[in-house]
Parts: C-alpha cells; structure tokens; sequence
C-alpha cells in the first residue's frame, strides 16, 4: 500500500486533501543510481558570483536508489522519488 502525506492539492477552505493514500501500488526499484543534485549552484573559487551550472552527480561520485511507484489497479504513474 502506498501513501503520501507531503504531496496534495489545497482546497478553497483551506484544507489538503492528499489523493495518494492507502493505493496498492507496484513499486520498481533501481539500486546505485547517479543522484540528482538538487539546491544552489556552486560559487566558483575567487569569482564572487553562483555559477549557472551545477555538478553533475557523475562529477560529485553520489549514489541513490530510484523508486517509481505504479497504481496497480490501473497501471497509472503516481510519482517517482530517489534517496
């Protein structure tokens, strides 16, 4: 069963209503993946400005698991996350 607190949709009285709870979900794994780098550029040495180009993960050597999680009851895509 999959579910997810952090993602939903706010409603006009001021509500979340979270639509992923509680699905039978397939779940496909891929083990030591490249990491995306997420956050801030970069600043490189002695420029004083953020670079516009961020490290890739290949560069920075971070390894992740990458998790695709699939509606079983209609083969929909829910969402996909690494870590």
């Amino acid at each position: 069963m999959f579910s997810d607190d952090t993602y939903g949709t706010k409603q006009q009285d001021g509500s979340v209503s979270h639509p992923f709870q509680n699905v039978l979900a397939w779940v496909t794994i891929w083990r030591d993946q490249p990491c995306h780098v997420l956050g801030p550029p970069p600043i490189p040495t002695g420029s004083g400005t953020a670079s516009a180009v961020v490290s890739p993960s290949s560069e920075t050597g971070l390894r992740c698991d990458v998790m695709v999680f699939i509606d079983a009851s209609n083969n929909k895509y829910l969402l996909a996350t690494e870590g």
